[in-house]
């Protein structure tokens, strides 16, 4: 059997719901299927599920993301570091000004959010 002409991955980023599938993705998986055939590989990677389980599971998840986080723009902001290596360390400023100072959100999750910024495998990613 010879390969696909077309290798195709539809990805769900990582700060989507974690409560529902992208149908978007589903039905653009589906459509490429039909029309293309044996000529293409179609693959949907749900990084929102490895996310949430690198960041320690959907409590935090949820919290930041979910909760806050399409207000406060958390994913440009924790991906920054990918995108401007040279960037200047801003994570107290980002969390006194979408956070606040004494909120519990803050005190509990910039540590942590600081601390996996930096680490999480995007290298990893196929």
């Amino acid at each position: 059997m010879s390969e696909p002409a077309f290798r195709v991955v539809l990805v769900n980023m990582p700060f989507a719901s974690l409560s529902l599938p992208s149908l978007a993705l589903t039905q653009l998986s589906s459509v490429l299927n039909e029309r293309l055939g044996a000529r293409v590989a179609v693959e949907t990677l749900y990084l929102n599920l490895e996310f949430a389980r690198f960041m320690g599971g959907t409590r935090y998840y949820s919290h930041v993301v979910a909760d806050a986080g399409f207000l406060t723009g958390v994913g440009d902001w924790f991906f920054r570091q990918c995108a401007f290596p040279e960037a200047e360390d801003n994570t107290s400023a980002y969390f006194s000004r979408f956070y606040l100072p004494k909120t519990k959100t803050r005190e509990r999750f910039a540590p942590f959010w600081q601390r996996n910024a930096r680490s999480w495998p995007l290298s990893s990613i196929r």
